[in-house]
């Protein structure tokens, strides 16, 4: 076991090895293991990634999506996502989507909306298979363990009927949401009460 001093430029970041929010511009000393390059998230980004282990490359192009979102020291973030079947030139025509991301916190709540649109060029979109998102990785320190009783998902503007069995777990690395279930062509909205703020504020 080695460990290595860094600088971070100036801005917040999260290490994607122990989950702590380190702020930019001063040194710090990160472990580095064996097998474990050391990594970090910078705040104010929203990454998406597959998760879900398939036996080729072709069939995790439907997989599920888990969106991993690291709040800057506003407490948001953003990100856009570009869908497509990973192998033609269809999305010209349509068969494709962005996904807007956007996310963010005040005393109360956090929000994180997902609004698709069309490929530049297309008037439409469309994939050839369903893609959902399947979890959302929260990066913070949880302060407030109760808010996660409470979390709303709404589609189109309204309350799914999956909400209630939305599963949100505190982590080394903030708060995952399990169960989610958002379709990727459809607008939706997560709302949960501000995990990150004591009760007591």
């Amino acid at each position: 076991e080695t460990a290595h001093e860094v600088r971070p430029p100036r801005l917040v970041w999260y290490s994607l090895l122990t989950g702590a929010r380190q702020q930019g511009g001063q040194w710090v000393v990160e472990r580095a293991l064996l097998g474990a390059t050391p990594r970090w998230q910078r705040g104010g980004s929203i990454v998406p990634r597959r998760e879900r282990v398939r036996r080729s490359a072709m069939l995790a192009r439907w997989g599920p999506l888990s969106l991993h979102v690291a709040p800057d020291a506003a407490q948001r973030a953003q990100g856009v996502l570009f869908l497509d079947d990973g192998h033609t030139n269809n999305f010209t025509r349509g068969a494709g989507a962005l996904l807007r991301l956007q996310f963010e916190c005040d005393t109360r709540r956090c929000v994180l909306n997902s609004k698709p649109r069309p490929v530049p060029g297309a008037d439409a979109m469309w994939l050839p298979a369903k893609v959902e998102v399947e979890q959302v990785l929260l990066r913070g320190k949880v302060l407030n363990a109760a808010a996660l009783a409470r979390a709303k998902l709404s589609i189109d503007g309204e309350t799914h009927s999956a909400a209630p069995h939305l599963d949100l777990r505190p982590s080394a690395d903030g708060v995952v949401v399990y169960r989610v279930h958002a379709p990727c062509l459809r607008s939706w909205s997560l709302e949960l009460p501000n995990p990150f703020v004591s009760a007591a504020a």
